[in-house]
Protein backbone atom coordinates (compact mmCIF):
# COMPACT_ATOMS: atom_id res chain seq x y z
CA UNK A 1 0.00 0.00 0.00
CA UNK A 2 2.67 2.51 0.95
CA UNK A 3 4.79 1.52 -2.07
CA UNK A 4 1.91 2.30 -4.47
CA UNK A 5 0.21 5.14 -2.62
CA UNK A 6 3.14 7.52 -2.15
CA UNK A 7 3.85 7.95 -5.91
CA UNK A 8 0.09 7.91 -6.62
CA UNK A 9 -0.52 10.74 -4.15
CA UNK A 10 2.40 12.70 -5.58
CA UNK A 11 0.86 12.29 -9.07
CA UNK A 12 -2.53 13.50 -7.83
CA UNK A 13 -0.97 16.57 -6.24
CA UNK A 14 0.96 17.42 -9.40
CA UNK A 15 -2.20 17.07 -11.52
CA UNK A 16 -4.91 18.54 -9.29
CA UNK A 17 -3.11 20.33 -6.36
CA UNK A 18 -3.29 19.00 -2.80
CA UNK A 19 -6.89 19.90 -1.88
CA UNK A 20 -8.52 17.95 -4.68
CA UNK A 21 -5.91 15.21 -4.23
CA UNK A 22 -7.18 14.77 -0.65
CA UNK A 23 -10.76 14.44 -1.91
CA UNK A 24 -9.82 11.84 -4.54
CA UNK A 25 -7.71 9.89 -2.08
CA UNK A 26 -10.54 9.92 0.47
CA UNK A 27 -13.03 8.64 -2.11
CA UNK A 28 -10.71 5.84 -3.28
CA UNK A 29 -9.86 4.84 0.30
CA UNK A 30 -13.50 4.93 1.37
CA UNK A 31 -14.54 2.70 -1.51
CA UNK A 32 -11.77 0.23 -0.72
CA UNK A 33 -12.69 0.09 2.96
CA UNK A 34 -16.37 -0.40 2.09
CA UNK A 35 -15.58 -3.37 -0.17
CA UNK A 36 -13.31 -4.88 2.51
CA UNK A 37 -15.95 -4.42 5.23
CA UNK A 38 -18.67 -6.06 3.12
CA UNK A 39 -16.55 -9.09 2.18
CA UNK A 40 -14.60 -9.72 5.40
CA UNK A 41 -15.60 -12.66 7.57
CA UNK A 42 -15.75 -11.60 11.21
CA UNK A 43 -15.63 -15.08 12.72
CA UNK A 44 -14.63 -18.55 11.45
CA UNK A 45 -18.17 -19.71 12.19
CA UNK A 46 -19.45 -17.52 9.35
CA UNK A 47 -17.56 -19.82 6.97
CA UNK A 48 -18.58 -23.01 8.74
CA UNK A 49 -15.21 -23.34 10.47
CA UNK A 50 -13.88 -23.40 14.01
CA UNK A 51 -10.88 -21.41 15.30
CA UNK A 52 -7.66 -23.45 15.20
CA UNK A 53 -7.11 -25.13 18.55
CA UNK A 54 -10.57 -24.27 19.85
CA UNK A 55 -11.53 -27.85 20.70
CA UNK A 56 -8.26 -28.47 22.55
CA UNK A 57 -8.58 -25.18 24.42
CA UNK A 58 -12.17 -25.91 25.37
CA UNK A 59 -11.23 -29.35 26.69
CA UNK A 60 -8.42 -27.92 28.82
CA UNK A 61 -10.81 -25.39 30.39
CA UNK A 62 -13.72 -27.78 30.83
CA UNK A 63 -13.10 -28.36 34.53
CA UNK A 64 -11.89 -24.89 35.47
CA UNK A 65 -13.39 -21.41 35.24
CA UNK A 66 -10.02 -19.78 35.93
CA UNK A 67 -7.72 -18.41 33.28
CA UNK A 68 -4.90 -20.73 32.14
CA UNK A 69 -1.54 -20.44 33.85
CA UNK A 70 0.30 -17.33 32.67
CA UNK A 71 -2.82 -15.75 31.16
CA UNK A 72 -3.57 -12.19 32.30
CA UNK A 73 -6.90 -10.42 32.32
CA UNK A 74 -6.77 -6.89 30.90
CA UNK A 75 -6.86 -5.16 34.27
CA UNK A 76 -4.18 -7.45 35.67
CA UNK A 77 -1.86 -6.76 32.74
CA UNK A 78 -2.36 -2.99 32.96
CA UNK A 79 -1.31 -2.99 36.61
CA UNK A 80 2.12 -4.49 35.91
CA UNK A 81 5.36 -2.63 35.43
CA UNK A 82 6.04 -4.89 32.45
CA UNK A 83 3.14 -3.36 30.54
CA UNK A 84 4.30 0.18 31.31
CA UNK A 85 7.85 -0.54 30.15
CA UNK A 86 6.59 -2.15 26.94
CA UNK A 87 4.30 0.83 26.31
CA UNK A 88 7.26 3.20 26.80
CA UNK A 89 9.34 1.26 24.26
CA UNK A 90 6.55 1.49 21.68
CA UNK A 91 5.98 5.20 22.36
CA UNK A 92 9.68 5.99 21.88
CA UNK A 93 9.63 4.17 18.56
CA UNK A 94 6.38 5.68 17.31
CA UNK A 95 7.53 9.29 17.74
CA UNK A 96 10.20 9.20 14.99
CA UNK A 97 8.04 6.91 12.84
CA UNK A 98 5.19 9.44 12.79
CA UNK A 99 7.58 12.35 12.24
CA UNK A 100 9.18 10.67 9.22
CA UNK A 101 5.88 9.56 7.72
CA UNK A 102 4.85 13.22 7.48
CA UNK A 103 8.11 15.12 6.99
CA UNK A 104 10.35 12.70 5.06
CA UNK A 105 9.47 14.15 1.64
CA UNK A 106 9.96 17.71 2.88
CA UNK A 107 13.27 16.79 4.51
CA UNK A 108 14.53 15.07 1.37
CA UNK A 109 13.63 18.03 -0.85
CA UNK A 110 15.44 20.34 1.58
CA UNK A 111 18.51 18.16 0.99
CA UNK A 112 18.30 18.79 -2.75
CA UNK A 113 16.33 15.71 -3.84
CA UNK A 114 13.40 16.18 -6.23
CA UNK A 115 9.87 15.82 -4.88
CA UNK A 116 9.15 12.86 -7.18
CA UNK A 117 12.27 11.02 -5.97
CA UNK A 118 11.37 11.81 -2.36
CA UNK A 119 7.86 10.44 -2.83
CA UNK A 120 9.36 7.31 -4.38
CA UNK A 121 11.56 6.90 -1.31
CA UNK A 122 8.49 7.05 0.92
CA UNK A 123 6.97 4.25 -1.13
CA UNK A 124 10.23 2.28 -0.89
CA UNK A 125 10.04 2.61 2.89
CA UNK A 126 6.69 0.85 2.91
CA UNK A 127 7.81 -1.80 0.42
CA UNK A 128 10.95 -2.80 2.35
CA UNK A 129 9.06 -2.94 5.62
CA UNK A 130 7.51 -6.16 4.28
CA UNK A 131 10.73 -8.23 4.19
CA UNK A 132 11.61 -6.64 7.53
CA UNK A 133 8.46 -8.12 9.05
CA UNK A 134 8.95 -11.50 7.39
CA UNK A 135 12.65 -11.91 8.18
CA UNK A 136 12.30 -10.73 11.77
CA UNK A 137 9.29 -13.01 12.17
CA UNK A 138 11.62 -15.92 11.42
CA UNK A 139 14.59 -14.45 13.31
CA UNK A 140 12.80 -14.23 16.65
CA UNK A 141 12.91 -18.03 16.89
CA UNK A 142 16.71 -17.78 17.03
CA UNK A 143 17.41 -14.64 19.06
CA UNK A 144 14.24 -14.12 21.11
CA UNK A 145 11.57 -11.42 21.31
CA UNK A 146 13.46 -8.82 23.36
CA UNK A 147 16.67 -9.03 21.36
CA UNK A 148 14.70 -8.89 18.11
CA UNK A 149 12.89 -5.72 19.13
CA UNK A 150 16.11 -4.17 20.44
CA UNK A 151 17.88 -4.99 17.17
CA UNK A 152 15.06 -3.44 15.14
CA UNK A 153 15.16 -0.24 17.21
CA UNK A 154 18.95 0.05 17.06
CA UNK A 155 18.90 -0.56 13.31
CA UNK A 156 16.24 2.10 12.84
CA UNK A 157 18.28 4.50 15.00
CA UNK A 158 21.37 4.01 12.84
CA UNK A 159 19.39 4.48 9.62
CA UNK A 160 17.71 7.67 10.86
CA UNK A 161 21.05 9.08 11.99
CA UNK A 162 22.44 8.30 8.53
CA UNK A 163 19.67 10.45 7.03
CA UNK A 164 21.74 13.46 8.03
CA UNK A 165 24.10 12.51 5.19
CA UNK A 166 21.44 12.40 2.43
CA UNK A 167 22.51 14.52 -0.55
CA UNK A 168 21.34 12.54 -3.60
CA UNK A 169 18.55 10.17 -4.69
CA UNK A 170 20.94 7.21 -4.38
CA UNK A 171 21.81 7.87 -0.74
CA UNK A 172 18.16 8.66 -0.07
CA UNK A 173 17.00 5.28 -1.39
CA UNK A 174 19.75 3.31 0.34
CA UNK A 175 19.19 4.91 3.73
CA UNK A 176 15.39 5.08 3.60
CA UNK A 177 15.25 1.48 2.35
CA UNK A 178 17.37 0.35 5.30
CA UNK A 179 15.16 2.32 7.67
CA UNK A 180 12.06 0.77 6.08
CA UNK A 181 13.42 -2.72 6.73
CA UNK A 182 13.97 -2.07 10.44
CA UNK A 183 10.71 -0.11 10.65
CA UNK A 184 8.86 -3.26 9.56
CA UNK A 185 11.02 -5.51 11.73
CA UNK A 186 9.64 -3.82 14.88
CA UNK A 187 6.14 -5.19 14.47
CA UNK A 188 6.48 -8.98 15.01
CA UNK A 189 8.43 -8.59 18.30
CA UNK A 190 5.92 -6.08 19.68
CA UNK A 191 3.04 -8.50 19.18
CA UNK A 192 5.18 -11.46 20.26
CA UNK A 193 6.40 -9.84 23.48
CA UNK A 194 2.86 -8.83 24.41
CA UNK A 195 1.53 -12.36 23.99
CA UNK A 196 4.60 -13.90 25.66
CA UNK A 197 4.31 -11.72 28.75
CA UNK A 198 0.51 -11.69 29.14
CA UNK A 199 -0.85 -14.62 27.15
CA UNK A 200 -3.64 -14.40 24.60
CA UNK A 201 -6.62 -13.92 26.91
CA UNK A 202 -6.60 -10.12 26.43
CA UNK A 203 -4.11 -9.90 23.58
CA UNK A 204 -6.37 -7.93 21.23
CA UNK A 205 -7.20 -5.32 23.86
CA UNK A 206 -3.57 -5.02 25.00
CA UNK A 207 -2.22 -4.60 21.46
CA UNK A 208 -4.98 -2.08 20.76
CA UNK A 209 -3.97 -0.06 23.81
CA UNK A 210 -0.24 -0.27 23.12
CA UNK A 211 -0.37 0.55 19.42
CA UNK A 212 -3.32 2.95 19.75
CA UNK A 213 -1.62 4.94 22.50
CA UNK A 214 1.61 4.90 20.51
CA UNK A 215 -0.14 6.31 17.44
CA UNK A 216 -2.05 8.91 19.47
CA UNK A 217 1.03 10.23 21.26
CA UNK A 218 3.15 9.86 18.15
CA UNK A 219 0.66 12.02 16.23
CA UNK A 220 2.08 15.04 18.06
CA UNK A 221 5.60 14.34 16.72
CA UNK A 222 4.99 15.85 13.25
CA UNK A 223 3.55 18.97 14.88
CA UNK A 224 6.53 19.36 17.19
CA UNK A 225 8.91 18.71 14.29
CA UNK A 226 7.20 21.44 12.31
CA UNK A 227 7.55 23.88 15.20
CA UNK A 228 11.25 23.09 15.51
CA UNK A 229 11.73 23.50 11.77
CA UNK A 230 9.97 26.88 11.82
CA UNK A 231 12.22 28.04 14.66
CA UNK A 232 15.54 26.65 13.40
CA UNK A 233 14.96 26.53 9.64
CA UNK A 234 16.28 22.96 9.51
CA UNK A 235 15.25 19.37 10.22
CA UNK A 236 18.72 18.34 11.41
CA UNK A 237 17.95 18.57 15.13
CA UNK A 238 14.67 16.67 14.77
CA UNK A 239 16.30 13.88 12.76
CA UNK A 240 19.01 13.52 15.41
CA UNK A 241 16.36 13.37 18.15
CA UNK A 242 14.48 10.72 16.17
CA UNK A 243 17.59 8.55 16.05
CA UNK A 244 18.09 9.07 19.79
CA UNK A 245 14.47 8.08 20.49
CA UNK A 246 14.91 4.78 18.65
CA UNK A 247 18.18 4.10 20.48
CA UNK A 248 16.62 4.78 23.89
CA UNK A 249 13.75 2.45 22.98
CA UNK A 250 16.23 -0.32 22.23
CA UNK A 251 18.17 0.28 25.44
CA UNK A 252 14.97 0.41 27.54
CA UNK A 253 14.27 -3.22 26.66
CA UNK A 254 17.09 -4.19 29.02
CA UNK A 255 14.84 -3.22 31.94
CA UNK A 256 11.73 -5.19 30.94
CA UNK A 257 11.13 -8.23 33.11
CA UNK A 258 8.30 -10.74 32.74
CA UNK A 259 5.39 -10.26 35.15
CA UNK A 260 4.97 -12.79 37.94
CA UNK A 261 4.45 -16.20 36.35
CA UNK A 262 4.32 -19.81 37.34
CA UNK A 263 7.70 -21.42 38.15
CA UNK A 264 9.43 -22.88 35.15
CA UNK A 265 8.18 -20.25 32.67
CA UNK A 266 10.98 -19.51 30.14
CA UNK A 267 12.31 -15.99 29.63
CA UNK A 268 12.02 -14.19 26.27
Amino acid sequence: GAFLNAPFINLLISLYEWRLAFVILGAVSGLGLLVAALTMAHTPEERGLKPYGSEEAAASRADSAAAPSGEFALRQALSTGTFRWLLLVVLLGQMPIMFLSVHLVAYATDQGVSRAAAAGALGLLGLLSIPGRLIMGVGVDRIGWKRSLALANYGAAAAVLAMLTIRSPLTLYLIVGTYGFFHGARMPPIAGLTSFFFGTRSLGALLGLILGTGNFVGAFAPLLAGVVFDRLGSYQAVVALGALSFAVAGFSLRFIRPPHRQPGTPTP
